[in-house]
């Protein structure tokens, strides 16, 4: 009898746990579709856009094909160009032409052996007006392309690296093992990840744009703006904290295991 009774208490507990385990399932499957879904995101629209039109003539990308850009600000050498362009003949002869309209602070010159150029310094030609917070440029090439793709394609790789972690994270829900060591691991690698590469990437963004707008026509004229979020350092602290709490968690484990 003592061993029917229990048989009956065993099986009664296994039914009690396939609805979780069924719950568990779902939820399980719809968070690998989300994380499948951002993983295709990301390598749609950032390493394979960071080789499009815009970057590297090597694939292209029909639906991601923005023109090269370099967020910006007024330099020092400003007054001076304003001041040299006014002074130009050809641009007062342009300016009366458009109706006195407007004033292009980097002209065009067409008649250079290498294509277009800046009709003032000979460099890459860009265009920037008064209004405009961002320098467009125009067919970059060589270190300038690769400084556009770089911090793009860096983005997706960081991106790829913690939704694999995140799936790694994700997966052990199935097993009922959530609270491991290789789960602390991992949501701490993530929190160290997002804040330090985040932060880290965002000072070499700026510091390859400052690169492109020294190299092009608006050298000395324009600045690279330096921007820096803290969402990058916040997201990284809650990560950090969930690893602690994962940590605790694997620690009341332990003990409860060494008491029964």
């Amino acid at each position: 009898m003592t061993i029917d009774w229990e048989t009956a208490m065993v099986r009664e507990q296994i039914e009690e746990s396939r609805p979780v385990r069924r719950s568990a399932w779902i939820s399980v499957t719809a968070l690998h579709g989300l994380l499948l879904a951002a993983t295709v995101w990301v390598l749609a629209f950032n390493l394979w856009g960071s080789l499009g039109p815009s970057y590297a003539d090597v694939v292209r990308v029909p639906w991601n094909s923005p023109v090269a850009s370099v967020q910006v600000v007024p330099g020092p050498g400003l007054g001076d160009r304003v001041a040299a362009v006014q002074a130009d003949p050809a641009q007062q002869a342009d300016q009366e032409r458009h109706g006195g309209t407007g004033l292009n602070l980097f002209p065009w010159s067409d008649d250079s052996a290498t294509g277009t150029t800046d009709a003032f310094t000979g460099r890459p030609p860009v265009e920037w007006g008064f209004a405009d917070p961002r320098m467009t440029l125009w067919g970059p090439r060589g270190i300038d392309q690769a400084s556009l793709a770089a911090p793009v394609f860096a983005w997706g790789v960081l991106a790829l690296v913690v939704l694999w972690l995140l799936w790694r994270l994700v997966g052990s829900v199935a097993t009922d093992d959530v609270f491991t060591r290789a789960n602390v691991r991992r949501v701490a690698l993530i929190g160290v990840l997002v804040a330090a590469g985040g932060s880290v990437l965002q000072l070499g963004e700026f510091w390859l744009d400052a690169g492109i707008v020294a190299r092009s026509a608006a050298n000395g004229i324009l600045q690279a703006t330096f921007s820096f979020s803290l969402m990058p350092l916040w997201v990284g602290f809650v990560f950090l904290t969930l690893a602690e709490v994962f940590r605790q968690g694997v620690l009341l484990r332990d003990d409860v295991a060494g008491l029964v």
